[in-house]
């Protein structure tokens, strides 16, 4: 699993600051329920739990991906939940809302909107949102790597 970065995390400390969040990782499955259904299998419905971490300057940042997928062919909605887990103890949630598309060659470009659901520790009471986008090399359950961009603002 390779981590690119993250930067700029986890330094929000008071009421109304802002915290911006890049974070660039690989992702591999750790959990899988998949069903194949329709004509030849077409249809892959099901959940994934994807880890992966990075190394910033404040310590390890763990990020984990919670997400259900409707796929045709491949491709389709997904949606669930990003959860990231910062050195200092401090956690945050993001609702996920996303899409896959297959490509030609096999691979898969996924792109997803994230809304804040709170966090923990210095995070509590957060509101905001952001996005990601990523790539998938070869089947669903495969790694991914995402890069997330969010702006997450304590109360």
């Amino acid at each position: 699993m390779t981590c690119v970065g993250v930067a700029g995390v986890a330094g929000a400390q008071g009421s109304g600051q802002t915290s911006s969040i890049d974070a660039t990782v690989a992702l591999s499955s750790k959990q899988t329920v998949l069903t194949q259904v329709g004509k030849g299998g077409d249809v892959t419905y099901g959940w994934n739990q994807l880890e992966g971490s990075a190394a910033t300057p404040s310590g390890t940042t763990t990020v984990e991906i919670l997400g259900n997928v409707d796929y045709l062919n491949g491709s389709g909605q997904f949606f669930g939940f990003v959860t990231l887990k910062f050195a200092s103890l401090s956690t945050v949630g993001f609702l996920m809302e996303g899409r896959a598309t297959k490509q030609a060659d096999g691979s898969t470009k996924l792109k997803a909107t994230l809304k804040v659901v709170d966090g923990s520790a210095a995070f509590t009471g957060a509101t905001g949102a952001g996005s990601f986008t990523g790539t998938r090399a070869a089947a669903l359950g495969s790694p991914i790597e995402i890069t997330l961009r969010a702006r997450v603002r304590l109360r």
